[in-house]
């Protein structure tokens, strides 16, 4: 069973904003780290979402403390390209976090949101959630939970 490491991001019902972030990490190609360069590949999810991943990693989890250190270097350079792309209204980096939550499901408890590390939200809806709890400036549109990288857990 596959278990990728992805960069979810939410678009909404209008997919030229989906298409326009594929777009832009298709023509980037591949993730640079200091422990390699990663090919990127582009998903558009059944539903509303584009979904980042990259070859040349685990596909089936983690499993070793070199599978943390890489998924956390590509998380790092995953959010600093988000910060880079068209609009979106949310997204969130990690193991298998494609269809993560529904807008109606981050309006029923969105103090959800403050325990993801990584969760970055569009600041409308942000404040249509009520502003719960204190994320901070992501970019100039957007605030988040700031990403601390995998947690590598061998038990």
């Amino acid at each position: 069973m596959a278990l990728l490491f992805q960069l979810w991001i939410e678009t909404g019902h209008d997919d030229t904003k989906g298409m326009a972030i594929r777009n832009y990490f298709n023509a980037k190609k591949e993730i640079i780290t200091d422990m390699g360069h990663y090919p990127i590949k582009v998903y558009k999810s059944e539903d509303t979402a584009s979904i980042i991943t990259v070859n040349g990693i685990s596909q089936t989890g983690m499993h070793s403390q070199k599978d943390c250190e890489e998924m956390t270097q590509i998380g790092f350079e995953f959010y600093e390209h988000l910060r880079k792309v068209p609009t979106f209204r949310y997204a969130l980096c990690g193991i298998e976090v494609d269809e993560w939550r529904e807008m109606s499901e981050l309006e029923e408890d969105p103090d959800d949101i403050l325990l993801i590390k990584g969760f970055v939200i569009r600041k409308d809806l942000y404040n249509l959630l009520g502003s719960p709890g204190e994320m901070i400036p992501f970019t100039t549109n957007y605030v988040w939970t700031p990403y601390e990288g995998e947690v590598w857990d061998p038990t």
